[in-house]
């Protein structure tokens, strides 16, 4: 039997806008046509899952389903009308509905999926995808299988009661030969660099923001990504609300401050306050790195720059183990991966043979030092690197674990 794939992703709106950006007309254009670029730029590994596992016996269908011109081209061209504030959600459920999955990977709301549910009788298994950031298991309630990279993701999904299972990122070797390797994507080139985000949020990026810090003040490091932008100034509401709002909260800061907890407690809104008081901790960190960043660059763009790196560099979350899409996007294109130590990196890539890995910023600041200044010894752990990501770390060989997973749990 034929197993029908449906993989519904969504694009970071950034890259959206750019590629129409770059691309004029094609807004105009077919959904065909509109879709081919987006799939030529190569963005995510994980999106071409669909090229992989028809040789297992699926039929696949791709669908990005924020991509707005996109979408409402596809309505038009199949005669499907939809509500103008909800155009999302009406054009995706009519395309899951005319595919008929028996397996659909999306992430989205319960309720959403309840919808689906009622449209799409063939349905057999609903996967969503949690990354290293922790997504509440709430989100996954009525998803069959939720997918993670993190192997502490496993345990605390399947304590909620959730099925899950573990799937590494991988490499998606097909974007090598697409662009000029080795070649700067920008006039300068970049000694020691990272792409990527840093979210404020305990189990997003926020000590990943404190090291790159720390680091920043021994050696020079070049950031292209997102930085969340800490201060959040007060300007709604009447000038007397405001300033009566910035009084109260003061109070309640002040009683936080002089450690009476116990009173502040029992008034409105004081847990706010106690957040609000430890992300003001941290503004100075993310305002400094924020001042460093670079745009964000995505997909042929991204692997491009990262390759013209002579390091990139590397630092999870919160997990103690090494799991993000840097360990493979890196070494896959040839850039010399410097990378914080997690205890399962040796099942990955041979430490300092293939990868280089740091346990503090001064051991990666002196590490990056050292490799900045042994070309010779810097170009075999490339080699090795690239060597063992297109070995072991392929879109092929996920695909394959993504098949078993998924007949596993059928």
């Amino acid at each position: 039997m034929t197993l029908r794939y449906q993989l519904v992703p969504d694009f970071y709106k950034a890259h959206i806008t750019q590629m129409y950006t770059r691309h004029p007309g094609l807004a105009e254009r077919s959904y065909a046509e509109q879709r081919a670029v987006f799939w030529a730029d190569g963005f995510n590994w994980a999106n071409y899952l669909v090229d992989e596992l028809p040789q297992y016996g699926y039929e696949t269908q791709h669908i990005i389903a924020n991509i707005e011109p996109m979408q409402k081209r596809w309505a038009q061209e199949h005669g499907i009308t939809y509500r103008e504030d909800d155009w999302y959600h009406d054009i995706l459920l009519a395309q899951i509905k005319a595919f008929q999955p028996h397996i659909l990977h999306i992430n989205m709301s319960a309720e959403f999926i309840q919808r689906v549910r009622e449209v799409a009788s063939s349905l057999r298994l609903v996967v969503g995808w949690a990354g290293e950031p922790i997504v509440d298991a709430h989100f996954f309630r009525v998803h069959d299988l939720v997918l993670t990279c993190v192997p502490e993701n496993v345990d605390f999904y399947r304590a909620a009661g959730l099925k899950s299972d573990h799937m590494d990122h991988a490499f998606y070797p097909a974007v090598l030969g697409r662009f000029p390797a080795g070649v700067p994507l920008h006039s300068d080139p970049v000694a020691l660099g990272f792409i990527g985000n840093m979210m404020f949020g305990e189990h997003y990026h926020t000590q990943r923001a404190q090291l790159f810090h720390d680091i920043t003040q021994r050696i020079d490091l070049t950031i292209y990504g997102t930085v969340d932008d800490l201060s959040q100034p007060d300007q709604s509401g009447h000038v007397l609300k405001r300033t009566a709002r910035r009084a109260y909260y003061g109070t309640l800061a002040g009683l936080h401050r002089a450690g009476v907890d116990a009173v502040g407690a029992r008034l409105p809104r004081y847990d706010l306050v106690k957040r609000r008081t430890f992300r003001q901790q941290w503004e100075p960190v993310f305002a400094a790195l924020g001042k460093k960043a670079q745009p964000p660059v995505f997909g042929l763009d991204m692997y491009q720059l990262l390759s013209s790196f002579k390091i990139c560099l590397n630092a999870h979350a919160w997990s103690a183990y090494a799991s993000n899409m840097r360990l493979y996007e890196a070494t896959g294109v040839g850039t010399c991966l410097l990378t914080d130590w997690k205890q399962n990196i040796a099942d990955l890539f041979e430490p300092d043979v293939e990868v280089v890995t740091y346990r503090s910023a001064a051991e990666a600041a002196d590490r990056a030092s050292y490799l900045l200044d042994h070309e010779n010894e810097r170009q075999r752990i490339v080699a090795a690197g690239q060597a063992r990501t297109l070995r072991d770390h392929t879109l092929a060989q996920r695909a394959l674990r993504l098949d078993h997973i998924l007949r596993q749990h059928l």
